[in-house]
């Protein structure tokens, strides 16, 4: 339940919480630091089978109020709606300071740490939702559409050297 470090936190960035079934989160945040390098600021909490609900809601309180002057706010990303890391998030819903997102995945954590210092709570989490909805694609479908673009431009060639 470390933070990760590398850079100062400062009031107008925003803290990140991963909470996920297993390990997931935490390779996750291991994951995004491959690419991006260490990161401060940032909490994985895994669900193991030993851990009840409130566990888990005690764990994210304290978590929430760790360096909270630090911190404009936090976001608590979850791995799935209806999950108990959803369910264990929803105590702190009415909360200004705290938004909740489901679905976490590597593209939406890596925008999260790369604008989470340049934009407001409210702004970041509406930037999170939209790169996770654009980053789910069908790899074959594009890989396939590409192909014949190219297969058809390459029979309409002429050569205009003679």
């Amino acid at each position: 339940m470390e933070p990760s470090d590398s850079f100062g936190a400062d009031s107008h960035m925003v803290g990140l919480i991963i909470i996920t079934h297993g390990d997931f989160g935490r390779q996750l945040v291991k994951a995004a630091e491959t690419i991006i390098g260490k990161q401060k600021g940032i909490w994985a909490v895994s669900l193991g089978q030993n851990n009840g609900l409130e566990t888990l809601r005690e764990k994210i309180a304290k978590i929430l109020k760790e360096k909270e002057k630090e911190f404009e706010g936090k976001i608590i990303l979850v791995d799935m709606f209806g999950g108990t890391p959803a369910n264990a998030s929803l105590k702190f819903a009415n909360d200004e300071k705290v938004e909740i997102i489901s679905g976490v995945n590597l593209p939406m954590l890596i925008a999260a740490i790369n604008y989470r210092a340049s934009l407001s709570l409210k702004e970041l989490t509406s930037i999170i939702r939209e790169n996770a909805r654009e980053s789910i694609l069908d790899v074959k479908e594009i890989f396939h559409n590409k192909l014949l673009k190219v297969k058809s431009n390459s029979g309409h060639r002429t050569c205009t050297n003679r």
